[in-house]
């Protein structure tokens, strides 16, 4: 072991020790000075290039939103189209249903009209069975008056029988 307490002095006294120690220290704060230095430098090369990938990114997003915006805009207008189409096929629908409706016949219209065929084939059957009723009674007339000619005649005959026979 060197020091003053031994026999041969080192040369190391506090003020020694002291310039000793600053000399270290100086020289380790000159190390993490430029450690310091080296890491503030990969700092701001690292803080550089973050900005320039968040910018990129910020730029490729915008993009990304404006493309997206860009095709629900497209996909909007088609579907409006669609929509018009579909809507004037609906409306073309209803036009010709509207004029179906225009030419049907309405239930008290239909009504009135069957009333009156109802009360015409009344009348018609009226006249039916009153002609039918009266045809039978000239078909029975007539039979009465070809009995009564045939009475008559043979009546004739009898009475001419009689008297050709009388007369004889």
């Amino acid at each position: 072991m060197a020091g003053e307490t031994e026999d041969k002095p080192s040369g190391l006294t506090v003020d020694t020790l002291r310039l000793l120690i600053d000399a270290k220290m100086a020289e380790a704060d000159k190390r993490y000075e430029q450690r310091f230095q080296a890491a503030d430098v990969r700092y701001e090369q690292r803080y550089e290039a973050s900005q320039k990938a968040l910018e990129a990114a910020q730029i490729a997003a915008q993009k990304g939103v404006d493309a997206a915006f860009a095709a629900a805009k497209e996909a909007t207008t088609k579907a409006e189209a669609a929509s018009e189409k579909r809507l004037e096929g609906v409306n073309e629908f209803r036009g010709q249903l509207s004029d179906q409706a225009a030419t049907f016949i309405t239930r008290a219209e239909a009504e009135a009209r069957l009333s009156a065929i109802n009360e015409k084939l009344s009348e018609l059957a009226d006249r039916f069975n009153r002609s039918a009723g009266a045809h039978s009674g000239s078909v029975d007339a007539r039979g009465l008056a070809i009995a009564a000619i045939g009475l008559i005649i043979a009546i004739a005959a009898v009475a001419t029988s009689i008297v050709v026979a009388v007369t004889r």
